[in-house]
């Protein structure tokens, strides 16, 4: 059976829908009917609703949280820990920019489970 990465994150971003207070999170919709989810721009956003945001764009198919890096015995960073077992879907497809956007002066590159899509990987 093939995977969807598409299905996949929309079962987060459900999740996040249905608990934007939790998660710190605002929805709206647009003219289009578009929905617009703000994780943390205007939102107050949290460390939970940012790694549904990595999980989301990893197509659900991994695993985020939070730790540390330690450089040495005196440093030490924050650190974002992603584990994959699915290497193919949830990273190469579903993260391989390659998608050119570009409207007038306006130029961007898309990935993600989007960029799967158009391309039809998934």
């Amino acid at each position: 059976m093939a995977i969807s990465i598409n299905k996949e994150a929309m079962k987060l971003v459900r999740f996040v829908l249905e608990n934007e207070e939790k998660l710190g999170v605002v929805s709206s919709k647009l003219p289009s009917g578009t929905t617009v989810i703000d994780m943390g721009i205007k939102a107050k956003g949290s460390y939970e609703a940012g790694i549904k945001f990595c999980e989301i764009c990893f197509g659900n198919l991994s695993t985020v949280q939070l730790g540390t890096w330690e450089l040495d015995e005196v440093h030490s960073f924050s650190a974002v820990e992603v584990y994959v077992s699915d290497l193919d879907h949830s990273v190469l497809l579903s993260q391989l920019a390659g998608w050119s956007l570009e409207k007038g002066p306006f130029a961007a590159i898309g990935s993600g489970p989007a960029r799967a899509k158009k391309h039809n990987c998934l």
